[in-house]
């Protein structure tokens, strides 16, 4: 898990370090001839001058530094016409005051600075900082006043260089971008009071600190959003009173900056907290390489803590803790017009599954030997641990959720085993106008050591899960084909959906626990040769005279295992999810949407998998449900 580590490190420091260097070109593209002069002289109190002494001006668009020379002279320039702080810092001097002055464009102002050695100060000392990385600055604050003595010309400011290798390297550095290293340890304990009312003085300085602020973020090209959200699960109106079933809160922040080369940088980041504490980082950089390849590569670590009391889930949580690392990386090729290729691998390490790291390949090329027409082919293996829809990001627009739920064995052998899925499919679409794409399919695949996922069952030891929990178990192998046909419209300009039809036929070969699972939910179990049919069915609209967009899925399959309860059919079900966003346009800011969203479903998984039993073999899952605010900027 070690390379994972590293390489998140490398994605962290290079989203940080594009970042800034956006800020800093953006600052600097000001014309010169837009900006202003601060210069003057560094004294101590018996009017002798100080060299080596640090001037700072901290402003609106920028934080500008210089040296002194010998003759005690300092220069700031250029800087752009606003408010900016100026304060004075010399090794075994006190700190001077923080002085407020205004910068219009192609002015001059004269300051000089008066500093008193520590050995005679009384004023309260704050711990040294490391100063620009040359030296230390007993940081300590006095008063510095206003220049108005009028003996000092311009041949008295005339610098006069020492030719020390320190005073050297400090004279080269550029002035407009060394940046101020003791701002945020250094704080006045005395402020100057020279002109003005204190009220009039405070107010200035809120209202520089206020534009500090929002033009820091203003200068760098950051995308992103912010949910605050409540999540909980039922199974019976009896469960909304359980604690196990929530509600839980859910915060998430996602942040994205453009690049140079056309691409883009992610970070995303959810957290929860309560008897499940869990959180989930994951980063990710797509780029366009040239005009005919598609880079995405990403990460993504998530750990959960289990601080609850549950008799089923404590027992499989004997570290505390579990932690999943994954990375991937795929690629898009356009070889010609008509021949694209895809193709990548996915790697996750699960520290509750023993062995190597589980590694998901994955190819296909899709031929467009005419306009409206095309074939694709794909092979790919998926290997996936129990638990793993809990801990990986969602592969798609789905809710980034951590990791909520502990799960457990069914059998007293607590080891998990991994599924490998490796499937193969053939697919021809045809699109007819601009209405409708109907697409034929045909499909193969075999399945080892298939996870069942069982809810409101009890274990071995006779302990019964709850909705928070769930227990999983080995199902066997299968072979399975068959085929599917769809159909997708947009049916006005703001609805559109698809229906999707399925036939396939498997041959199942038992595992060791297939009579345990046989034994406490029979439609769990499978045995020989089974036939099953699927109808999902999406819906997409959007709406925006009142800013709606919604979300369904229902699925209906033949074949779903369940405890039968009150139904006639005890495989025949079906299964939903329902996405509401709803836009707030009276809480709109100048940079950001607001929205409020409501999610309900019973679908396990986020997202429809490509094995045929993945949802199918989960019994009774509980409902979930989600809510909360949605912030775009």
């Amino acid at each position: 898990m070690s390379y994972v580590k590293r390489f998140g490190a490398v994605v962290l420091l290079v989203v940080v370090a594009k970042t800034v260097v956006i800020g800093q070109v953006a600052v600097e593209q000001i014309a010169d001839d837009e900006r202003g002069l601060i210069h003057g002289i560094v004294l101590d109190v018996d009017g002798v001058p100080l060299e080596g002494a640090i001037v700072s001006a901290m402003g609106v668009n920028a934080t500008l530094m210089a040296v002194t020379g010998t003759d005690g002279v300092y220069e700031l320039e250029p800087l752009t016409p606003g408010s900016y702080f100026l304060r004075a810092h010399l090794s075994g001097f006190t700190v001077s005051g923080r002085n407020l002055v205004e910068v219009t464009p192609t002015n001059e102002i004269l300051h000089r600075f008066v500093l008193s050695s520590q050995s005679s100060s009384s004023d309260v000392s704050i711990p040294p900082v490391l100063t620009a990385g040359f030296f230390e600055v007993e940081a300590e604050v006095q008063q510095g006043e206003d220049l108005e003595d009028p003996e000092l010309d311009a041949e008295s400011v005339q610098q006069v260089h020492d030719h020390s290798e320190l005073a050297w390297r400090l004279r080269h550095l550029r002035r407009n971008v060394l940046r101020e290293a003791t701002q945020a340890a250094v704080a006045s304990a005395s402020e100057s009071n020279s002109s003005g009312s204190m009220v009039a003085k405070l107010g200035r300085a809120v209202s520089s600190s206020a534009r500090l602020a929002s033009s820091l973020w203003s200068q760098i090209p950051l995308s992103g959003e912010v949910n605050f959200l409540t999540t909980g699960s039922f199974d019976s109106p009896a469960d909304l009173f359980s604690t196990n079933a929530g509600p839980r809160g859910v915060a998430f922040l996602e942040l994205n900056t453009p690049t140079s080369s056309n691409g883009e940088w992610s970070v995303q980041g959810a957290m929860t907290q309560g008897d499940v504490s869990s959180w989930i980082l994951a980063g990710s950089y797509r780029s366009e390489v040239s005009t005919n390849h598609a880079m995405d590569i990403g990460l993504s670590y998530s750990t959960q803590r289990y601080e609850g009391g549950n008799p089923v889930a404590l027992p499989a949580l004997q570290a505390d803790s579990r932690t999943v690392s994954a990375v991937h990386a795929f690629d898009s090729w356009t070889v010609s017009r008509s021949v694209s290729l895809d193709y990548g691998i996915g790697v996750a390490n699960h520290d509750y599954v023993q062995g190597a790291a589980l590694l998901s390949p994955k190819a296909s090329v899709t031929l467009s030997p005419m306009k409206n027409i095309r074939m694709r082919g794909t092979a790919m293996q998926s290997v996936r641990a129990q638990g793993a829809e809990e801990f990986l990001p969602p592969t798609g627009a789905g809710l980034w959720l951590p990791p909520e739920r502990t799960f457990s064995s069914l059998s007293a052998d607590s080891r998990f085993q991994p599924e490998r899925l490796r499937h193969i499919e053939a697919v021809l679409e045809r699109d007819f106008g601009s209405a409708y794409v109907i697409g034929v399919r045909a499909f193969r695949q075999a399945v080892n050591d298939q996870i069942v996922t069982l809810f409101g069952m009890s274990d071995i030891a006779g302990f019964k899960s709850d909705v928070g929990h769930y227990l999983v178990a080995n199902g066997g192998n299968y072979d399975a084909g068959g085929w599917g046909v769809s159909v997708s419209r947009q049916l006005v300009n703001r609805i559109g959906g698809s229906v999707d039809y399925s036939f396939t036929r498997a041959r199942w070969e038992s595992s060791s626990e297939s009579a345990l699972i046989a034994a406490r939910a029979p439609s769990a179990a499978k045995f020989g040769t089974e036939s099953f049919h699927d109808i999902t069915t999406v819906l997409n609209a959007d709406v925006p005279e009142t800013a709606t967009r919604l979300f369904v899925v229902y699925r209906v399959n033949s074949a779903f295992a369940n405890s039968g309860r009150g139904m006639t059919n005890r495989n025949l079900a079906a299964r939903f999810d329902v996405k509401l966003k709803q836009g707030l346009p009276f809480l709109r800011f100048s940079n950001s949407d607001w929205e409020f969203l409501v999610a309900f479903r019973n679908m396990f998984r986020e997202e429809v998998g490509v094995g045929a039993y993945d949802e199918l073999l989960v019994l009774d899952p509980p409902k979930r449900i989600v809510g909360g605010l949605l912030v775009r900027f």
